[in-house]
């Protein structure tokens, strides 16, 4: 059965950035990588500038927290690798 979820991408103040809602039969893992990370990408503010990140391999971008729905070491490490997005489970 479909369901509606939100999910709300905050600053570091916890003051809302954006919110997507969406229905949806997908895992938590699928909408992080199709809806969401491509807004963040491209309204996040003051993220490191790809200079400042081949500069130094140990900044990323953001962090996504989230349950343990997300779970997945191979999910993590795409992120990081790809986009340069920490994760906290």
């Amino acid at each position: 059965m479909r369901s509606m979820s939100d999910y709300w991408v905050n600053d570091y103040l916890a003051r809302p950035i954006l919110v997507i809602r969406k229905i949806s039969s997908q895992g938590i893992i699928q909408v992080i990588e199709k809806e969401i990370i491509p807004d963040i990408l491209e309204v996040f503010p003051n993220q490191p500038t790809e200079e400042d990140l081949e500069k130094n391999p140990k900044i990323y971008r953001c962090t996504l927290i989230f349950d343990r729905e997300g779970y997945s070491y191979g999910f993590f490490e795409r992120l990081f690798n790809k986009h340069r997005i920490a994760c906290i489970r």
